[in-house]
């Protein structure tokens, strides 16, 4: 096990420089839950990007039905598959499903202009902790 593995938080406690982002991550947990939401986590390498969206998609999924993605490895395929997945409940006790990218590539693939990407699959609008990760709509 590397030591990024061996040493993460495994839980919302043992998170450390990031209070703001984790007391408005567990209010929104206590209030409406995080299912069925979608989060776009930005920053500076080392800032915790990566366990606070594991430690996301642990309230929301079992282990086996969250996938950790690389962008640079996405297409429109493997996204329209993910956008039609998205419609099923995942396995286990908590039923809910979570698919991390991680990537600093990431924002080339959404606007269509990564590797092996000629078209976007469809326009998605930013998301925040309020709103879900939608294809965009005429007035959006």
């Amino acid at each position: 096990m590397n030591l990024p593995e061996k040493y993460r938080p495994r839980d919302w406690s043992e998170v450390v420089g990031q209070d703001k982002v984790v007391v408005d991550l567990l209010r929104l947990r206590d209030t409406t839950g995080l299912g069925g939401n979608a989060f776009w986590i930005a920053g500076k390498s080392g800032t915790g990007k990566t366990t606070i969206a594991k430690l996301i998609a642990a309230e929301v999924a079992d282990p086996y039905c969250v996938d950790q993605l690389h962008a640079r490895e996405l297409t429109p395929s493997t996204l329209r598959q993910i956008d039609e997945s998205m419609g099923y409940r995942g396995f286990g006790q908590k039923g809910g499903r979570a698919w991390i990218v991680d990537d600093p590539g990431w924002n080339s693939v959404a606007e269509g202009t990564g590797p092996g990407v000629s078209q976007p699959p469809a326009t998605w609008k930013g998301a925040t902790a309020e709103e879900d990760l939608r294809p965009a709509q005429a007035g959006d």
